[in-house]
């Protein structure tokens, strides 16, 4: 058992675009990396893992025979199943992953062997074993410090068993001292003051509303959909294709490399990149556009409107940088005046006649809605005692939810559909570390509170009790 404020302890959290990971205590994670790892080839006899996968963002950007980009969460699915017709057809001429490697792809929706790595390379990277066995064998280092691991609630279909791999992977893997599990949505709660709240996460597999009472999840109250920013990308990748622009990654181009020899050299390679590869970039380019040229009124404006009204608004000072768009090749993407539909291409999160991406979610708690709906009915769920306070505490979190207007137009929607009694406000962070990383900033004023050091699960408790038992030890 810890005592007092000052622990030590590191913070993981996995999300399914980027993982974060730091020490509790500090404002902003040390580490941030997608949550992937790069395959290269096969495992040699006597290869290092160094030598075959890639981790981080510049490892991760470079196009390599047989490279294939392994995500964490729906390693088999994330690449067959997308929403775009256009970008199925142009990924169908790249090799996809057969599972050379040997990392166990078991049809859950976790690769642990990717999530292990992930975690491996945080130790490593920022210290976490214990500095006076540099001499030894990484995996036989010890780590010093409590571990809080943040848990992606909401997508998992089995959370328990899912908190014993954890549990499990932390105490004979990587030896750990203590550890705890908290879900991400009470984590964020946590991070801006609040214990009861509505937590809307906007993130890259889906939209997800918890309710949070006390700084418990109400899991049965869980609504979640798949519209999320892979999902987004896809639809904004598919209308530029429709209106004739040819979209392609920046390593297609000589003006991605630094000399005409690296050039010759890195398009030879890029010609036998792999699907996932491929998907990555592509997504990657059409992130920069959709993160900086798309936006949202506080109201849906018809067709009609559409060019005056986004004329008029790129128009204002501090704007002038978001009327045009440069694609690799060179060509402009005007947003102001022949393309203004591109600029209210986020309308859809909020539509309801909007198809849903393919899945096969029989959840009760997965719901085939809009943003506002899936809010309204996680709210519908919970007692009718606390929804006026989780009305006034809604928490707007995640990548999709810097897209400029997102919190004022789900305001302007939830207020359509409450009585006219409940006061709705939506609690939008200001700064974009808070927006992204608020389940891991909660995680670090978490573990850095000396009222909450008694409840790690202790390595000494797992061995007495087992991980079955041990698991059982996660209050949320």
């Amino acid at each position: 058992m810890y005592c007092g404020d000052e622990t030590g302890a590191f913070v993981g959290d996995c999300g399914h675009a980027t993982s974060r990971f730091g020490y509790g205590g500090e404002d902003t994670p040390k580490l941030v990396i997608p949550s992937q790892i790069g395959v290269v080839g096969t495992m040699q006899e006597g290869e290092s893992k160094k030598d075959k996968y890639a981790i981080g963002y510049p490892a991760l950007s470079k196009p390599r025979n047989d490279f294939h980009c392994l995500p964490v969460y729906d390693s088999r699915s994330q690449l067959r199943q997308l929403s775009s017709p256009s970008l199925e057809k142009e990924l169908s001429a790249y090799p996809s992953y057969e599972g050379k490697d040997g990392l166990d792809i078991n049809g859950e929706n976790v690769n642990w062997d990717v999530w292990e790595e992930l975690w491996e390379y945080a130790f490593e990277k920022l210290s976490v074993r214990n500095s006076a066995k540099n001499a030894g064998i990484m995996n036989d280092f010890s780590i010093t410090h409590p571990v809080l691991v943040v848990e992606q609630s909401g997508f998992d279909t089995n959370n328990l068993k899912h908190r014993e791999i954890i549990t499990e992977i932390m105490f004979e893997k990587f030896d750990v001292p203590s550890m705890y599990i908290m879900p991400s949505a009470s984590l964020s709660a946590f991070s801006i003051g609040k214990q009861n709240a509505l937590v809307i996460d906007c993130g890259a597999s889906g939209c997800r509303a918890t309710p949070v009472i006390d700084g418990l999840v109400l899991k049965g109250a869980q609504r979640y959909n798949n519209r999320g920013g892979d999902w987004f990308s896809d639809q904004v990748y598919e209308k530029l294709i429709k209106k004739g622009f040819k979209v392609e990654p920046r390593y297609h181009h000589r003006s991605w490399f630094g000399t005409e020899q690296d050039s010759k050299r890195e398009q030879a390679i890029a010609s036998s990149v792999t699907r996932s590869f491929q998907l990555n970039a592509l997504r990657e380019l059409v992130y920069e556009f959709k993160s900086s040229h798309c936006g949202l009124y506080p109201t849906k404006i018809p067709q009609e409107n559409v060019q005056n009204a986004v004329k008029n608004h790129l128009a204002q000072p501090g704007y002038e940088h978001l009327k045009e768009f440069k694609l690799p090749d060179g060509t402009i993407v005007d947003v102001m005046y022949d393309h203004p539909d591109l600029f209210l291409l986020p309308d859809i999160f909020f539509d309801e006649e909007v198809q849903q991406p393919p899945t096969s979610d029989k959840s009760k708690n997965y719901l085939d809605a809009s943003l506002q709906k899936l809010a309204y009915d996680a709210l519908s769920a919970t007692d009718l005692d606390a929804r006026k306070e989780l009305c006034n505490n809604m928490l707007l979190t995640g990548a999709s939810s810097q897209i400029k207007g997102f919190d004022n137009r789900l305001g302007t929607e939830m207020v359509a559909l409450l009585p006219s009694n409940y006061r709705c406000r939506v609690i939008s962070p200001k700064h974009t570390v808070e927006k992204l990383y608020s389940s891991w900033i909660g995680g670090s004023i978490l573990t850095s509170l000396g009222s909450f050091q008694q409840l790690w699960l202790s390595k000494m408790q797992y061995e007495d009790y087992g991980v079955t038992l041990s698991s059982r030890k996660y209050k949320c």
